[in-house]
């Protein structure tokens, strides 16, 4: 299921001074779909209108579980345990942040206890650049302004997953 589009591609000068087009590489990320059964977790970062998931780059020397674990405690004050996030794929779509590149993620899918956020139990709260924070359900994400990443593959995941999830035994 990975999915890809075309690569981002920048102008620079040729051996003749003439333009010659080269590609730019990916920015490559770690980001979590954080879903309680029936809505979807979505963050925007300070500066900018668009929501996504909460997650980020890599530092020197990390594994993408070791930089997933990082973002989601500097993002949203989670501590992740191991084995409980799960990757799903890696998808590429263009980036909201980089005009004129590609982000390419590597998404892993957490379930959280819907009990334990409406208790209170467990508190999740904007941090690091973290400007915002909604739960909504995949039909009320359409409303949002999503990164493409998180419209065009993550939303639809968990539209089917929640539908094979609410299907009655056959």
């Amino acid at each position: 299921m990975s999915g890809t589009s075309s690569g981002s591609s920048e102008l620079a000068a040729g051996p003749a001074g003439g333009p010659v087009e080269r590609a730019v590489p990916p920015i490559r990320i770690v980001a979590a779909l954080i879903e309680d059964g029936e809505r979807l977790l979505f963050v925007r970062k300070r500066g900018t209108e668009w929501f996504m998931q909460a997650g980020g780059k890599a530092e020197v020397g990390e594994n993408p579980l070791e930089t997933l674990t990082r973002e989601l405690r500097e993002e949203i004050g989670y501590e992740l345990c191991p084995g409980e996030a799960t990757l799903i794929d890696h998808f590429t779509a263009p980036a909201v942040n980089e005009p004129g590149c590609q982000v390419e993620g590597a998404i892993y899918h957490l379930p959280l206890d819907r009990q334990a956020l409406q208790s209170g139990g467990l508190v999740l709260q904007p941090g690091g650049e973290i400007a915002e924070m909604r739960w909504v359900t995949p039909e009320q994400a359409r409303h949002l302004k999503l990164a493409p990443l998180s419209a065009q593959w993550l939303v639809p995941w968990a539209e089917k997953r929640f539908r094979l999830n609410s299907s009655p035994p056959q």
